[in-house]
């Protein structure tokens, strides 16, 4: 049953968003007011099963290329598409050879920091691009590629006479791949009356040797000319024809799925026909798009880098040395690296020419897709990269949203953001980080008259404190970090249609409930007393229990791990789910441990797929 109405209770935690939203029932969508939501500018394309395409252009059915975490290549469904209107700030990077990325500020990157004394580059993980932006920082291109390997490959039959059929052709496979690296780059075929005639163009003598050695062992009898090698096969000639002109061809899709081994012997010898370099770094041409495309697909699977720039548009002129040459159709030059596959960003770097990164201002569409692995392969201007996906937090609203807190600040911040975005971001945008600010502030809160100065004063407390509770935590100096004003207009724009209540949460659940209501609710945990403005007695989580037993509509609820609560909800589908909360109060370092949280519903999450949140186990 799709549901019409969504109400979030409290704030909820950060760390559970992923087991949380892996728990909502189908159709019902959660609030992302409070965290966010990550995509690509329009023009930034991912790669699939079928080549590369923009996200508007991506279906259910589609393979999405993504990385798991042990580094391997894996094609996953995307479980959601998003591809929407977003107007706000977006982090840019940008160098001349390696990196384009346009994203939203809570986009996940996937990075790798220096760490320890030497600032040794650590492992990849995916973070948000605004707590990447002027940090230095790597990316990376590569991954690892279990394809199938074939010692022999089926060339599919053909009619040579009347009822006659010539039977399927095997070919070994290791001359075979080098042969179409040949092929792809200088050949052709050609067909008169009977006579089905293949040729590889090639000035080199050297060359000639060799791809006549390839269609030997192939067992086809060449010849070679002074333009190059040439030999008769009409089942092969068949199987070539679709791969058509220089600007038509393609890497076939049976081949893009053999092993790595394989396919280098196909990248070699076309580097070899269309390219020139060294060992590590080769420049290629070519003027078909679509095999430009798969050369990017096969050098990642290679583990190579390849990016791609405009060498000349169609009808161009351009002088060279020798010769002025008139392009019939876009040519492209490839760069490819063997060894440079995961570009640094250094802060000498950030002086380079050609080098930018910078928040920059946005209006238009973006796009993004959801898969499991959370990490997928995208582009953009011809430059590849492996970055996060949109993970939780870019779910539709539902028909009628309703957030409620018993906090009145929070309640008149929410509103203020909502209905008064701009007096806010006026207000908060310049203040200091400054302690005697914080006392003052968080003495007169309370007392503050005017909507707006209550909201930027809750709000400065809430950002300068180290525990995040405007109830006890403390002081502490912050890099000053203006991303989440930035985002001040999304969050305004998504609250736009949210009511924001501020009642006793039963009440609102009984104003509320309906079959199609659903609840999700974060309420004080059980026996801990300090740390919100208003804890709930024993009394009150029973009342809340009560309620919840008696309603139409369908709830979850997070809890800690405590007797009372497991009695309460006794017989309801229970999952924990730990998390790690990292604290660091002034002069005490940082303070790690492991926190237990209960997920309670009254719906079934038992068979919902949990491997990847290690640290849960059920119970009923």
């Amino acid at each position: 049953m799709p549901f019409r109405k969504l109400f979030a209770y409290s704030g909820g935690q950060k760390n559970l968003l992923p087991c949380l939203m892996e728990l909502l029932p189908e159709h019902t969508t959660y609030v992302e007011v409070f965290f966010g939501g990550g995509c690509y500018s329009h023009d930034t394309e991912v790669l699939t099963e079928n080549g590369w395409k923009h996200f508007n252009e991506v279906h259910y059915d589609d393979y999405i290329c993504t990385r798991d975490k042990d580094g391997n290549i894996e094609y996953q469904k995307p479980s959601k598409i998003i591809w929407q209107i977003y107007r706000g700030k977006m982090y840019y990077l940008r160098s001349s050879k390696h990196l384009d990325l346009l994203v939203t500020l809570r986009h996940d990157l996937y990075v790798s920091f220096p760490r320890g004394r030497h600032k040794k580059f650590g492992s990849f993980e995916r973070v948000e691009a605004k707590d990447v932006f002027g940090r230095d920082h790597r990316h990376t291109c590569t991954a690892k590629w279990c394809g199938t390997y074939k010692s022999i490959i089926e060339i599919p039959s053909v009619t040579i006479k009347k009822y006659v059929n010539s039977g399927i052709m095997l070919l070994p496979a290791d001359e075979f791949m080098e042969f179409i690296g040949w092929y792809l780059a200088e050949g052709f075929v050609s067909i008169y009356k009977k006579s089905y005639r293949i040729w590889i163009c090639q000035k080199s003598d050297v060359n000639k040797q060799e791809i006549a050695a390839i269609i030997r062992l192939m067992g086809f009898h060449p010849k070679i000319y002074g333009k190059g090698v040439s030999f008769f096969s009409k089942q092969l000639v068949e199987y070539l024809r679709p791969l058509g002109k220089s600007y038509e061809k393609y890497v076939p899709e049976e081949i893009k799925c053999l092993s790595s081994q394989l396919l280098e012997r196909l990248v070699a010898t076309y580097l070899k026909g269309d390219g020139s370099g060294g060992s590590n770094a080769w420049t290629a041409w070519t003027s078909s798009t679509r095999l430009r495309d798969d050369m990017q697909e096969l050098a990642l699977k290679l583990g190579w880098r390849l990016s791609y720039s405009l060498q000349g548009k169609a009808g161009q002129v351009k002088k060279f040395r020798n010769e002025t040459r008139i392009y019939r159709h876009d040519s492209w030059q490839l760069n490819i690296a063997r060894k440079s596959t995961s570009p640094w960003v250094t802060n000498k770097m950030r002086k380079t020419r050609g080098f930018k990164e910078d928040i920059i201002q946005y209006d238009g569409i973006v796009g993004c897709v959801e898969v499991p692995n959370h990490v997928i392969f995208v582009r953009r201007n011809g430059k590849p990269i492996w970055c996060g996906n949109s993970v939780f937090f870019n779910k539709d609203p539902s028909e009628v949203e309703i957030i409620n807190d018993i906090d009145k600040r929070l309640v008149n911040l929410l509103k203020v953001v909502k209905d008064r975005p701009e007096e806010f971001e006026r207000e908060l945008r310049f203040l200091p980080n400054s302690r005697d600010l914080f006392k003052e502030y968080k003495k007169n809160v309370l007392h503050e008259t005017d909507d707006v100065k209550r909201a930027v004063m809750f709000y400065y407390i809430l950002h300068n404190t180290w525990s995040g509770s405007s109830k006890i935590g403390q002081w502490v100096m912050k890099t000053r970090n203006t991303s989440k004003i930035d985002e001040l207009s999304w969050f305004a724009d998504r609250l736009r249609h949210v009511n924001i209540e501020n009642l006793d949460c039963v009440d609102l659940i009984e104003k509320y409930d309906k079959p199609d209501t659903f609840f999700f609710l974060d309420p004080p945990y059980a026996d801990i007393f300090g740390l919100y403005e208003h804890s709930f007695e024993d009394d009150d989580h029973i009342r809340l229990a009560r309620v919840l037993k008696s309603i139409d509509g369908m709830f979850l609820l997070t809890y800690n791990s405590h007797p009372l609560i497991e009695m309460l909800y006794k017989g309801y589908p229970q999952f924990i789910y730990e998390t790690k909360v990292t604290m660091s109060p002034i002069g005490k370092g940082e303070i790690r441990r492991m926190e237990a949280h209960l997920i309670v519903a009254n719906y079934d999450i038992i068979n919902h797929n949990f491997k990847r949140w290690r640290a849960g186990y059920f119970q009923l």
